[in-house]
């Protein structure tokens, strides 16, 4: 019995060391798919980086050069601005001068405006009638002089 026990054992240790040769073949196996698969995930990685990267460098250019075109219309606008200030300013200017014109004027006009006001018309007329009768025979008599 005991070569039997023996044998038993041997061949209990023959089926572990096959078992355990399955199982680090079956590990190889698995340890080798990973290796393919993350050379492959790499693989893809680098390659999508090579095909989107020129893409982005683009967008990344066409980005800057319209911040460069933003920062050139506010720069405008402001000079725009400071422009409109200005005008703004020279009206203002303008305005007050013109108020303190009218204002000087205005008692000048007043004045005028009372004048003409007391004007007595009909005495204006009868002196244009008295002075037409004497300056028409001055005439005739001139016209007499002159041929």
């Amino acid at each position: 019995m005991s070569n039997e026990n023996l044998n038993q054992e041997m061949m209990s240790e023959k089926e572990m060391l096959s078992e355990l040769w399955r199982i680090q073949q079956r590990d190889e196996k698995i340890h080798r798919i990973f290796t393919i698969l993350g050379i492959a995930a790499s693989v893809l990685v680098i390659v999508a980086v090579l095909i989107i990267l020129p893409s982005f460098m683009h967008v990344l250019g066409n980005a800057n050069q319209l911040m460069l075109n933003a920062n050139q219309v506010v720069e405008q606008a402001m000079g725009t601005l400071k422009d409109a200030e200005t005008a703004a300013d020279t009206m203002n200017q303008a305005a007050g001068e013109l108020n303190t014109l009218l204002s000087e004027n205005n008692a000048a006009a007043a004045g005028t405006l009372e004048t003409i006001s007391k004007l007595d018309i009909d005495a204006l007329n009868q002196s244009i009638n008295e002075l037409s009768q004497i300056v028409g025979p001055l005439a005739r008599m001139m016209s007499a002089f002159q041929q």
